[in-house]
């Protein structure tokens, strides 16, 4: 799995910018953001094939910005609801573990689910993975919305990137030169 990450060229008064990429071999949480911008995205990869470019096939992940989890440090959901704090996480594929928060989520006696399902640290290269995306709003509540809010649009995108040599949309023809 590759981060990718889209940041400002070196040199001041540069009005370019580039694409910062790192590889993440081990389950865990995708907590370490390369963009200051927040403009971080993940690429699940097969390191066996590479495209014409030279570029391995995959999978981009494209996701709207992650707010904070807003109650204080010490606040009890900072400890049943660890899982929320990356944006993205990664494991090996294992039976039963189904659940971001673990089974039984706040009702267990301990905090469970991500944190502990890779914990191990398992190597994520040539494997199954599990990828999961934390989707979440915050915002002021305007009296239109209060009890019950009509509608918040979040959300995530994947895309292929790599598969193909060219634009297949663009029909440049040599023929007859």
């Amino acid at each position: 799995m590759e981060e990718v990450a889209l940041v400002p060229a070196p040199g001041e008064g540069s009005n370019a910018f580039t694409a910062r990429q790192r590889w993440i071999d081990h389950e865990g949480s995708i907590s370490a953001r390369l963009a200051p911008s927040g403009l971080s995205r993940w690429k699940v990869v097969n390191r066996a094939v590479k495209n014409s470019v030279g570029h391995f096939n995959g999978y981009m992940i494209h996701g709207d910005p992650l707010p904070p989890l807003l109650p204080g440090l010490r606040a009890p959901i900072h400890e049943r609801a660890s899982f929320v704090h990356p944006q993205l996480w990664v494991s090996r594929y294992h039976d039963g573990e189904l659940h971001a928060s673990g089974t039984f989520g706040a009702c267990a006696a301990k905090p469970s689910g991500l944190p502990q399902f890779t914990k191990s640290r398992e190597s994520i290269n040539q494997d199954d993975l599990v990828l999961w995306y934390n989707l979440g709003t915050s915002h002021m509540p305007r009296p239109e919305e209060w009890p019950v809010m009509p509608a918040a649009h979040i959300g995530f995108r994947l895309s292929p990137d790599g598969f193909l040599d060219r634009n297949p949309t663009v029909q440049l023809s040599t023929r007859g030169k």
